[in-house]
């Protein structure tokens, strides 16, 4: 083949394009998500051979792709597994601020709370106003500070969140968010308590830390 001559198109090309964007969901992307479903095993082996795992939910109507983990067993072959263990990763992680992950614990929580009486609604977008959310992340930050440095940090939460496409907003009004079901993904019910409890034991003891510093000097 010629260096400039490009391979046969592929019509999957442009779901391969989308997933490597971020999340693909079946409810904004219908046409590509009919495409992901018909040649799914196509791009399984188009990201696998660049060390990428895709991952498709379709009861949950979303795909995306995940880096191998660590010590992962992804073949057979232990010496082919180490190659592809040892490929440059694609996806860079960016851990969240604790009011993110806050904020992540509080919507994993209300998805599951609404999908409980799921079966009771006609619309199956779990949506939240962002006052009632702003008013329960407060309840869940220790020492919470002034009113508007705690709006400041909520907005920056929530701007983190918007990126990470666990929140969508509704419409064009502002003030009105879909939780992504993506974060089942991400964050397990079965961890939450844990989780939060956690994050609030950390975050007091570096307050305290802190404080200890500033009167010693």
């Amino acid at each position: 083949m010629d260096s400039n001559e490009f391979p046969e198109y592929k019509d999957w090309s442009v779901v391969a394009i989308k997933l490597l964007q971020g999340v693909l969901y079946s409810d904004e992307s219908i046409s590509e998500w009919g495409m992901l479903m018909r040649f799914q095993h196509e791009l399984q082996n188009y990201f696998a051979r660049i060390g990428l795992i895709l991952i498709v939910n379709d009861a949950e109507g979303y795909a995306y792709l995940r880096q191998i983990e660590d010590g992962e067993k992804i073949t057979e072959n232990e010496s082919e597994g180490v190659k592809y263990q040892n490929l440059p990763r694609l996806f860079r992680r960016s851990p969240l601020s604790y009011d993110a992950t806050m904020l992540c614990i509080l919507l994993r929580q209300r998805l599951h709370d609404f999908d409980e009486r799921l079966n009771n609604l006609d619309d199956e977008r779990c949506a939240i106003e962002e006052t009632e959310l702003f008013e329960d992340w407060k309840k869940m930050i220790p020492d919470m500070p002034d009113e508007k440095k705690s709006k400041n940090r909520f907005d920056t939460a929530v701007k983190r969140l918007k990126e990470a496409q666990f929140l969508k907003q509704i419409g064009k009004t502002a003030g009105q968010w879909e939780i992504r079901r993506i974060i089942k993904a991400r964050i397990q019910l079965d961890n939450l308590e844990h989780l939060r409890r956690q994050l609030q034991e950390e975050y007091v003891r570096i307050n305290t830390q802190t404080t200890a510093e500033k009167d010693d000097d």
